[in-house]
């Protein structure tokens, strides 16, 4: 592979992505730094070690990977403003100039809520429907507003769709984590183990029969 083909492909990529870029840059250790405090904060305001960190982390996921494609997409470009309402109109077009940009805006398209959808389930009670249907309303927030102030962005039903399976993705990933499953392991403990015990393992508890309804009723 030529090195100035490389080259022209990193170019390109830093042109097209650089306020994103940017943000992620800045936000990144920003992130890290405040999740590690929320943690600290919510283990001494009495919430169980375990959740006090999945929390505070998943609300870090959400917004590490969520703020950079919302800077993207909202960044004005010098192109016309376009719109589609038409579903799977604009993929048909994408496949038909050619499997690799294709793929590659499919793929970035699926990425933009990922991060989103990864958190949500992992921070509060919800399942992959109410996920899908966060991730289809900020999608049509999105390119509403990239329509309404003519930004230069194309706003596309297929955006909608694809950023919506894209945060349906990213809470099947967090699968093992999800809220709702830690919590009931919270209150059915397996044979040969004691309720009180399950919390204790499953959340990361030291106090007992009050650790079990701390871990139920924490935010």
């Amino acid at each position: 592979m030529p090195i100035h083909w490389v080259l022209g492909r990193l170019d390109r990529m830093w042109a097209n992505y650089r306020p994103g870029i940017i943000v992620a840059l800045i936000a990144i250790p920003l992130v890290i730094v405040v999740a590690v405090w929320v943690t600290r904060r919510r283990r001494s305001a009495g919430w169980p070690a375990a959740w006090a960190a999945r929390s505070a982390w998943a609300e870090a996921i959400m917004i590490i990977g969520t703020v950079p494609g919302l800077v993207l997409t909202l960044t004005p470009t010098d192109t016309a403003n376009g719109v589609n309402l038409v579903p799977f109109h604009d993929l048909a077009i994408l496949v038909h100039i050619g499997w690799q940009h294709a793929a590659l805006q499919i793929v970035g398209n699926l990425l933009v809520l990922a991060p989103l959808g990864f958190g949500l389930p992992m921070r509060w009670r919800i399942g992959p429907f109410a996920v899908l249907l966060v991730g289809a309303c900020a999608s049509t927030a999105i390119e509403t507003l990239q329509w309404v102030f003519q930004l230069g962005r194309f706003s596309s039903v297929d955006d909608v769709f694809l950023n919506a399976i894209g945060a349906l993705i990213g809470a099947l990933l967090a699968l093992p984590w999800w809220r709702s499953r830690i919590d009931r392991l919270t209150v059915t403990a397996p044979p040969g183990e004691s309720a009180d015990e399950t919390v204790h393992a499953a959340a990361g508890d030291n106090s007992g029969a009050g650790g079990a309804e701390t871990a139920r009723s924490v935010p």
